[in-house]
């Protein structure tokens, strides 16, 4: 049965980038503000991060996540005895990689980081005139598609009563439209305050409702179906790594993109995705390529993989190298998102 302390980075893999110590296995943990050992069973995990323990003896997710662990971890263990660039069955790995994926504490933190990057920046784009009037495309002759279909909605329900006054719909969409560009004019009160209190309330809420959306993807399917297609599309193999030190990102999982970018492989069904790596030891790293002719190019790797860590990586090691790598912690994970929201809000 689980318990309190409940592993986001499993057991089963942390292990592989451990050393034994007595009776434990031990792994070092690079943090920007500090570097320490600990045990597995004390690393990459928080008390309840799935569930509560349960009063009524239910099943709770982390009993779900403890149990479906049984099974995948059985094919980490057999994947780090494969030799060099084995193939790896397509179905075992997509289920494998899209659980580890979406199981992470990087990922609730950076969906919580886009929240509320979001909340903010629609507080600013409600309190400008101007971006009130692009996102309601009133700076157009003709309304858009979505401010059309909210004026037949309304005229559907008021319908009967327009047509006894012989109001028809293209007169009644020209004046909404019309209505609807005089208050947003410059007499117009934007309400700043209520629009403030509601963006205030959704930041305030943003690490529930995150954690909330978390727990309820995993609780439908530990290793969600869409993600499960686009992992089978690529073509699985081992690496072995035999002339450095891999460490393993927080968030697992990492992919390329094209032009030699990287990001966490937390939304992987990408069409740009040219291949997908999962450090499964500190020698050894599943790869999934979209075709066998991709090179990979090992320089820069754990570079790469700090960068694409939220606030830590772990190693089997503590050395001067690994110690200069946390300075890029965060580095590509801290705008995963909000590169993308900020053109998004720049050009509504």
């Amino acid at each position: 049965m689980a318990g309190s302390k409940q592993h986001f980075i499993p057991q089963f893999i942390l292990r592989g980038f451990s050393v034994p110590s007595g009776k434990l296995e031990r792994c070092t943990v690079y943090k920007k503000e500090k570097i320490y050992s600990g045990p597995t069973k004390d690393i990459g995990a928080e008390r309840f991060f799935y569930s509560e323990l349960s009063e009524k003896g239910e099943e709770t997710l982390d009993d779900k996540i403890t149990r479906y662990e049984h099974k995948i971890s059985d094919l980490v263990i057999k994947y780090r005895s494969l030799d060099n660039k084995s193939k790896i069955d397509s179905f075992e790995a997509a289920e494998l990689v899209s659980h580890l994926c979406i199981r992470v504490n990087h990922y609730r933190q950076s969906l919580t980081n886009a929240a509320e990057f979001m909340f903010k920046e629609m507080h600013g784009a409600f309190s400008d005139r101007d971006i009130l009037r692009r996102l309601a495309r009133l700076d157009q002759p003709y309304p858009g598609r979505a401010l059309r279909n909210l004026f037949k909605e309304q005229y559907e329900k008021d319908k009967d009563k327009l047509r006894m006054n012989g109001m028809k719909y293209p007169d009644f969409e020209k004046k909404c439209y019309e209505a609807s560009k005089k208050a947003l004019s410059g007499d117009f009160d934007i309400q700043e305050g209520p629009i403030k209190i509601l963006m205030d309330d959704l930041l305030s809420r943003a690490p529930d409702m995150v954690r909330e959306a978390q727990k309820q993807t995993l609780s439908k399917n530990l290793s969600p179906q869409g993600r499960v297609e686009f992992m089978r599309t690529l073509k699985w193999s081992l690496l072995h790594v035999d002339n450095y030190e891999l460490i393993l990102p927080d968030s697992i999982a990492i992919s390329r993109v094209k032009g030699q970018k990287y990001q966490p492989a937390l939304f992987p069904a990408n069409k740009d995705i040219e291949i997908i790596f999962i450090p499964i030891s500190w020698n050894r790293m599943l790869v999934g390529k979209k075709k066998e002719s991709i090179e990979i190019f090992e320089e820069n790797m754990n570079r790469n993989f700090s960068a694409c860590s939220w606030d830590m990586f772990i190693s089997r090691s503590k050395n001067e190298e690994f110690s200069n790598l946390t300075q890029y912690i965060g580095e590509i994970s801290s705008r995963y998102f909000a590169d993308n929201l900020k053109d998004a809000f720049k050009y509504a």
